[in-house]
């Protein structure tokens, strides 16, 4: 991979901590808040349980261990979402149904599987659904982008003012660029270079042939470099 594809990976970082940039999601649809709160069961510690453990557990209607999952995963699956369609409101309540959805259809849950493939394509399936459903592409990027933009600190960012503002500039422009992206190619470059999966996963997230996953990402990320490179003469001239 060449120092032009890694654009989008060495730009955005991929920190699961929840960042200053995304707020964390509040639980505050009724029947998702009520699984989350739902204390019947004797307190365990579980904190360091598998995902796979857990979902055995939820499977029995465990609300404490479906309650670990969701605050273990729901920032990241709200940042995903919300990078497909730039529009926050619509991110939370497809992450609350992602989640609905998880506790819901928990059965269908095949122990030993992997888990976070198994959430990746809920999630997907659900925004992928509401952009069919509203016959249009996501959303463009807000204008609050450094609001709710993703987390870029860097473990060696300076106090430097010229460099801190080339690095807001260099933030915009992969922001816009993925929201220009087809949402195949955005969903396919999204997974791949910033939520980290690898190609055989995204391929099973997507439900594509794997040749299909890497020619998608191949093609995003030779988009994204030319809407880059064009904003950036652009802005320059």
């Amino acid at each position: 991979m060449n120092a032009n594809q890694n654009t989008a990976r060495d730009s955005v970082s991929s920190n699961d901590r929840p960042s200053s940039r995304v707020r964390a999601i509040p639980a505050k649809v009724l029947p998702l808040k009520r699984l989350l709160t739902n204390a019947h069961q004797e307190p365990i510690d579980l904190m360091n349980e598998s995902d796979d453990s857990l979902m055995v557990r939820v499977k029995r209607n465990d609300h404490q261990a479906f309650r670990i999952l969701a605050d273990r995963y729901r920032n990241r699956i709200y940042r995903f979402i919300y990078r497909m369609l730039h529009n926050e409101e619509v991110a939370e309540d497809l992450t609350q149904e992602t989640f609905l959805r998880v506790f819901k259809r928990a059965n269908t849950y095949k122990p030993g599987s992997n888990f976070s493939i198994w959430l990746y394509t809920i999630a997907k399936n659900l925004t992928f659904n509401r952009v069919r459903d509203e016959k249009r592409q996501p959303l463009g990027v807000a204008d609050s982008v450094d609001e709710h933009g993703w987390d870029y600190a860097t473990k060696d960012a300076g106090p430097d003012p010229l460099e801190m503002s080339q690095r807001e500039e260099i933030r915009r422009l992969v922001t816009w660029g993925v929201s220009q992206l087809p949402p195949k190619f955005k969903a396919a470059v999204v997974l791949r270079d910033i939520e980290g999966f690898e190609y055989e996963q995204i391929a099973k997230i997507l439900r594509c042939p794997l040749g299909t996953v890497k020619s998608r990402v191949n093609r995003g990320r030779l988009r994204l470099r030319e809407l880059i490179e064009h904003e950036a003469r652009e802005y320059l001239e």
